[in-house]
């Protein structure tokens, strides 16, 4: 046999080993990709810091949404176990979807900022659990450290006596520290006794909001509260309180 042939023949051998060793690679990345496919994912998942300017104090906070689950677990970016929540009974039997959690909020005094942000370092937060149907489900959400600043209410002031049918609440646009990005803000006024809120969340080119005169009442007492969320997901807190003629 010529050495033409010896080298055509290995060059045939080469090609056709080349061929099965790519179908088997190409096999191993389209079985990845089904499972990784195949794995529910969480629809949300979130986590923060909340800091509240005016109480001087700070928690944690997480939001998690996924279709039908009875377990899921909370890691740190270090893979410490954080929180476990286990469904049993009818509760487990059809799932839970949204999942909302906030820690205590020790005073600053107590807990220095610093202090909170050393046991929650930046980084990203693994979400693992189980649905209903016995389907691992995964997620995952990223802290950081960057808090907005408080925001500067210019309206109502402290303990001001308002019109309640024509009521604004008016504060200064929220660009410290440097670098912070403002996703929007969150206006919320409170009537403690009995209990109604009016909430609204509004785009960081917004710096204003008319509360409804349906929703005041004369000569009544209100709280409330302007929060700074930053794109990050961390929201400062400024409360504030006002009471309506009448």
């Amino acid at each position: 046999m010529s050495l033409r042939h010896h080298v055509s023949k290995r060059a045939a051998i080469a090609a056709v080993a080349a061929v099965l060793a790519s179908t088997a690679a190409a096999s191993v990345a389209s079985a990845h990709q089904q499972t990784a496919a195949q794995t529910p994912r969480l629809s949300q998942a979130k986590i923060l810091f909340e800091l509240n300017a005016t109480a001087q104090d700070a928690g944690i906070q997480a939001l998690l949404d996924a279709e039908g689950w009875d377990n899921v677990q909370v890691f740190s970016p270090d893979g410490e176990l954080l929180l476990e929540i286990q469904a049993d009974g009818s509760v487990g039997d059809i799932g839970v979807t949204e999942l909302f959690f906030e820690s205590a909020e020790p005073s600053l005094a107590d807990l220095p900022l610093d202090q909170l942000q050393a046991m929650f370092p930046e980084g990203k937060y693994r979400f693992a659990g189980t649905t209903v149907e016995g389907q691992k489900l995964v997620g995952s959400a990223t802290l950081s450290h960057d808090i907005p600043g408080e925001p500067h209410v210019v309206s109502p002031t402290e303990g001001a006596v308002v019109d309640p049918n024509s009521t604004v609440v008016a504060w200064e646009p929220v660009t410290q520290p440097a670098g912070i990005d403002i996703a929007g803000y969150q206006v919320i006024v409170e009537l403690p006794e009995p209990l109604r809120v009016f909430s609204v969340d509004l785009p960081a080119s917004d710096t204003s909001v008319t509360v409804p005169a349906e929703f005041l009442q004369p000569g009544t007492d209100y709280k409330f509260e302007v929060l700074a969320v930053a794109d990050n997901a961390n929201q400062t807190i400024h409360e504030g309180t006002f009471s309506t003629a009448g």
